[in-house]
């Protein structure tokens, strides 16, 4: 099972483990924040941010669904920036290439 919950309208978190028998659901996990972005309109200074700290088994299931939220997202006006990636799937991601793709926070180096 994979779970939305919104800290508000531009902060959300995934939590849960993707898999390819519910992921037709977590697909459409954001949709309604999407569709409240669009009706809006797209003036919001930010980007909708989804945290992945949550995931509990984040694998290219997990890869697809941030392409697929991505994609929802600019259709609807928005933009998306994942943080919290959890690094199974952030090596997944360099690996891919997908990373010059995927819009994803760095982390910051602790000084």
């Amino acid at each position: 099972m994979v779970e939305l919950t919104s800290v508000d309208a531009l902060h959300h978190r995934v939590s849960g483990s993707p898999t390819l028998a519910n992921a037709k659901e977590a697909r459409a996990l954001l949709d309604d924040v999407f569709a409240r972005v669009r009706k809006n309109g797209s003036n919001t200074a930010s980007a909708v941010q989804v945290s992945l700290g949550g995931v509990t088994n984040g694998n290219s299931v997990l890869v697809s669904l941030m392409l697929v939220w991505m994609r929802r997202a600019r259709a609807a006006g928005a933009e998306i920036q994942f943080v919290d990636v959890p690094p199974l799937v952030s090596n997944l991601i360099e690996f891919t290439g997908l990373d010059d793709v995927l819009p994803i926070a760095r982390a910051e180096s602790a000084a």
